[in-house]
């Protein structure tokens, strides 16, 4: 008999093997850890959707403006008539919040990627550069990991991002109401370009993501690090410095555009 386990009987035909209480008990821990590692996952991704698709609902009218202005600039003097005319002509639902759906769709595989890569990342830094634990990377080493973890971002970014400008700019392009969905959109990308076509601006995007991840993540672990030794707590009882970051981000990350030729858009 295997040591550590022992028999209910001393007749070895009906000899019933039971485990130590001590290995049960770390079995049982074992099994909590990786339910509850789940769970949490679960909770974060649930979390971080919900958060996403109330971010675009909220900003989406205004990021339409913004597309707009900045694709037709000679049509729009200010964000306010831009506002105006979108209204008037598309109303809300149709003029506003045109590509709604690509934009909640990009908000969410973007975290759920740039988050999952980042942990990956950070590991690949760690290695490089000697350090035994991920908790002893520094702010720049950090940096460095967010950075590279929006090249995988990109990649879902670019498809996402492209056919929600196309659809906020429908207008524009084919001089009439909007009334393309975002399948027919993804439909009439691929017979024009192909798989390739979704993927126009994608050396524009990494450029613009990575900087702006890299002043993320830097600023967040920094700030991190900074209020935790202000207030004498462990960095993981941070959670408000994401905001700041963020700030950081947004005022270093240049928005992509592809540029319009005869209604389409040409490569960037």
């Amino acid at each position: 008999m295997s040591e550590g386990v022992k028999s209910t009987t001393d007749n070895p035909a009906c000899a019933v093997h039971v485990l130590p209480l001590d290995f049960r008990m770390e079995k049982v821990e074992e099994y909590k850890l990786v339910v509850g590692t789940v769970r949490n996952a679960l909770v974060d991704l649930l979390a971080g959707t919900l958060g996403g698709i109330a971010t675009v609902l909220v900003g989406q009218p205004l990021d339409t403006v913004k597309v707009k202005m900045q694709t037709f600039p000679q049509l729009y003097n200010n964000s306010i008539f831009c506002l105006k005319e979108t209204i008037r002509q598309d109303g809300v639902m149709r003029g506003l919040y045109a590509g709604t759906a690509p934009a909640i769709v990009a908000n969410v595989a973007e975290n759920a990627v740039l988050f999952g890569a980042y942990g990956l990342c950070q590991k690949i830094v760690k290695t490089a550069t000697g350090k035994r634990n991920q908790q002893d990377l520094s702010s720049i080493e950090n940096a460095m990991a967010g950075g590279m973890a929006s090249i995988f971002s990109s990649l879902t970014l670019c498809p996402t991002e492209l056919v929600k400008c196309k659809l906020q700019a429908l207008r524009e392009t084919s001089g009439h109401k909007p009334t393309l969905s975002m399948m027919a959109m993804c439909r009439m990308i691929y017979r024009t370009d192909g798989l390739t076509g979704f993927y126009r601006g994608i050396g524009a995007t990494m450029v613009r993501e990575v900087p702006g991840y890299f002043a993320f993540f830097g600023g967040y672990e920094a700030a991190r690090q900074g209020f935790a030794k202000c207030y004498g707590c462990a960095k993981k009882d941070i959670g408000i410095v994401g905001g700041f970051a963020h700030l950081e981000a947004v005022s270093l990350s240049l928005r992509r555009l592809p540029r319009f030729r005869n209604g389409f858009y040409a490569s960037s």
